[in-house]
């Protein structure tokens, strides 16, 4: 699952960047959000937390755990994507099969990073490798639908994909070669606004980006993408 994105620089040296769970463990921070989404939205987040705080705190996951987890539906909302290797290749790690990824800046480099390429060879990079190399098949496999924008007048484009890959070794997160696995991306673009301004923090962009937010509620709550809407709300319950 994808969320929003931190930026990374190329200041850090290369053992900081190849090392990115050592990174986490030295800022003391868990990059994952806990959210039960059939409990009441007063405790979908406390209580998603709680739960997997508990099993991450266990030496096993117990059978009343995990059935906890697939009653209530817990998820872990996961920071990561383009910049960084910590969304998708820490719900690989965790074993899934079904990744869905929200993608708000289409004009860097997108999910397409963790494929396999002569770049992710160097090491600074090598964590970002995750998938086989996109060829000409998956590329032309890849389910892709643009929503219609209507009125909405500060979005460039708002578009859903699915795309049947499979994972490459990677010791950095200790995934296994040869996975077959079903990503989804929900990508949306602004028209004006570029990726620095929406987390960066820029104050002066907070007006533009409350009237983004409102655009694409409006597409997504639209009756002409009600159908790859639905498509979309199938895959998050589906995921696994």
């Amino acid at each position: 699952m994808k969320v929003s994105t931190r930026k990374c620089t190329f200041t850090f040296t290369s053992h900081f960047l190849e090392s990115p769970i050592r990174n986490a463990n030295f800022f003391c921070r868990n990059p994952a959000v806990g959210f039960a989404c059939k409990k009441q939205p007063s405790e979908s987040f406390s209580y998603g937390q709680g739960l997997l705080d508990k099993i991450w705190n266990s030496k096993e996951l117990s059978k009343t755990d995990y059935n906890d987890v697939v009653q209530e539906g817990v998820y872990n909302l996961i920071d990561g994507g383009a910049t960084d290797p910590f969304g998708i290749a820490t719900a690989l790690a965790s074993g899934a099969r079904e990744v869905f990824c929200v993608n708000a800046i289409d004009e860097i480099a997108k999910v397409d990073v963790h494929f396999t390429s002569p770049l992710n060879r160097i090491g600074p990079l090598k964590p970002l490798d995750l998938f086989q190399p996109l060829d000409e098949k998956i590329a032309s496999d890849r389910d892709t639908v643009e929503l219609e924008l209507n009125s909405a007048g500060s979005v460039k484009k708002v578009q859903f994909e699915t795309i049947k890959v499979k994972t490459v070794k990677n010791d950095f997160f200790g995934i296994e070669a040869g996975r077959e696995v079903t990503l989804h991306v929900f990508s949306a673009l602004h028209k004006d606004l570029e990726t620095f301004d929406m987390v960066s923090g820029n104050v002066e962009s907070f007006g533009e980006l409350g009237e983004y937010i409102e655009d694409i509620m409006m597409i997504l709550s639209s009756d002409d993408n009600k159908v790859t809407v639905d498509k979309m709300l199938n895959a998050l319950k589906n995921s696994q």
